[in-house]
C-alpha cells in the first residue's frame, strides 16, 4: 500500500494542498535520524545536502537567494544538520466520532487530516507513530514511530477497517504515547473532545469530569518536550442543535453509556447550547494555558482549510508559551 494507500483517502482538494506544502519545522528539538528539521545542535550541518520549498515558520536565514532569483519563490538550504522529527497520531475512535453522514462524518474528516499529515511526514522521511481508540481498548498502538512501508501499510489499514464506536481510552492511549514517543515529537490528537467520560452535557463541568484528567495528561506531554496540537471536529449540527420542534423525540447515546433519553428538542436546546459554549471556551481556556495548540474544525467545511490550519497551528506552535497549572 505504502503512499498510494494513504493517498486513497484524501479528498481532492486535500490531495492538491499536499503537493506544495510541508510539515513546518519547530523552533528547537533534538531530532532522531536524517530528516527535513533544524537540529538545535550546535555546531554540526554546515555542509549543504539540498533544497526545498519554503513553509510558515521556517528559518529565513536558510534561504537560498540565488536559487530563489532563479526559481522566483521562496527555497532553503538543507544541511546534514536537519533531522527527523517523530509524528505521532492520536485518534479518537469513540461513538462520538461516528456521527454525521458521507463526508461531514466526523471521523471520515479525522482520517482525511491523519492521511494528509502521514503523507506529508513520510514524504520528508519523518517516522510515524499513531493510535487510535475506539470501544474501551486500542485499536491501534504502534504510537513508537517508525519508517517505513510496513508503518505506512499498517496506518493505512488501520484507518480503512476502524468504525467508531463506544468510548476512547484515553488515558491508555497518551500513556502509551508518554512512553513510546521520542522527545520532541509533533502529537496531533483528533477528536470532538466532547465526550471523554461520558457524563451527561447538561450535567457536567469540565473542572470536575474526564474533561480536565485529559488536559492534565495533554500538558504532560508538552512537558516533555512535545509539540501538541488538538484538533476539534465538530458537526454543524452539534454547534447549532437543528431541532426545534415540539414533538418528543429520543436521543440515543453514541459513546453506548446511558440510557437514551426522550424530550421535546425545544426543550432541550437552549440549556444544550448553553453548556456547549462553555464547553468549547473551557477547551479555549485550556489550550492557551498549558501551551497546546488549537484548531477547531466544522466537518461541512473543506477539508483542506482544516488542514492548512493545522499547518499554520504547527509553525507557531514553538511561540507558545508554556504556563501550566
Amino acid at each position: 500500500m505504502t503512499r498510494d494507500a494513504l493517498a486513497g483517502l484524501l479528498p481532492a482538494d486535500l490531495s492538491d494542498v499536499l503537493l506544495s506544502r510541508s510539515l513546518p519545522p519547530q523552533r528547537s528539538f533534538g531530532g532522531h535520524g536524517q530528516g527535513k528539521h533544524n537540529s538545535a545542535r550546535s555546531g554540526q550541518g554546515l555542509e549543504f545536502r539540498d533544497q526545498r520549498a519554503y513553509s510558515p515558520g521556517d528559518d529565513l536565514r536558510m534561504l537560498d537567494w540565488r536559487a530563489v532569483a532563479r526559481r522566483d519563490r521562496l527555497v532553503l538550504r538543507q544541511t546534514e544538520a536537519e533531522v527527523a522529527r517523530a509524528l505521532v497520531l492520536v485518534i479518537d475512535a469513540g461513538g462520538g466520532m461516528g456521527y454525521g453522514g458521507g463526508t461531514t462524518r466526523k471521523f471520515h474528516v479525522a482520517r482525511g487530516l491523519a492521511a494528509g499529515l502521514a503523507w506529508l511526514a513520510a514524504n520528508q522521511g519523518d517516522p510515524i507513530g499513531y493510535a487510535l481508540g475506539q470501544n474501551g481498548r486500542l485499536s491501534g498502538h504502534t504510537a513508537r514511530p517508525r519508517r517505513g512501508r510496513e508503518r505506512l501499510n499498517a496506518l493505512a489499514e488501520e484507518l480503512i477497517e476502524t468504525e467508531p464506536v463506544g468510548h476512547c481510552p484515553w488515558l491508555g492511549m497518551l500513556s502509551n504515547v508518554r512512553t513510546l514517543a521520542p522527545r520532541g515529537s509533533v502529537v496531533v490528537v483528533l477528536s470532538d473532545f466532547l465526550d471523554p467520560d461520558g457524563l451527561d452535557l447538561p450535567e457536567r463541568s469540565p473542572e470536575r469530569s474526564g474533561d480536565l484528567e485529559l488536559r492534565q495528561n495533554l500538558g504532560q506531554l508538552r512537558v516533555l518536550g512535545h509539540t501538541v496540537v488538538l484538533v476539534q471536529l465538530l458537526h454543524r449540527d452539534e454547534l447549532e442543535f437543528p431541532w426545534r420542534g415540539r414533538t418528543t423525540t429520543t436521543f440515543t447515546d453514541l459513546w453506548g453509556r446511558r440510557v437514551a433519553r426522550t424530550a421535546t428538542p425545544a426543550s432541550l436546546r437552549e440549556g444544550y447550547l448553553d453548556q456547549l459554549t462553555a464547553h468549547l471556551a473551557w477547551w479555549d481556556e485550556a489550550a492557551q494555558r498549558d501551551g497546546l495548540a488549537l484548531v477547531r474544525g466544522i466537518t461541512d467545511d473543506s477539508i483542506a482549510s482544516t488542514f492548512l490550519s493545522i499547518l499554520d497551528r504547527l509553525a507557531t506552535a514553538g511561540r507558545i508559551p508554556r504556563s501550566f497549572g
